[in-house]
């Protein structure tokens, strides 16, 4: 099977051209914790989950920490850690396996 790693960063970028950078910043008004990661990363792991076909938080984050390159491409300079990515993503993907 050829290398996705092409194709997938064009996805990526193109989410990055659809989503303007205002995006990034509209939850500074909201009450509670501040968020490290972004909405917008969260989408890009979830694009890249349901592109993949990888039905599991476990398996979306292994993909991220051997990936560094589409890491970065999602918005993450290091590994976000597994129970942050879980706690994040968790009830917003289930509907959708």
């Amino acid at each position: 099977m050829p290398n996705p790693t092409k194709k997938i960063l064009k996805i990526l970028k193109c989410i990055d051209e659809i989503y303007p950078d205002e995006v990034e910043n509209e939850d500074e008004n909201t009450a509670g914790r501040k968020q490290i990661y972004s909405r917008l990363s969260l989408f890009k792991i979830f694009i890249l989950m349901k592109t993949l076909n990888i039905d599991s938080i476990k398996g979306i984050w292994r993909f991220l920490v051997e990936n560094p390159k589409i890491r970065r491409a999602c918005g993450l300079e290091s590994a976000i850690d597994r129970s942050t990515l879980s706690r994040r993503l968790s009830h917003k993907i289930k509907p959708w396996f």
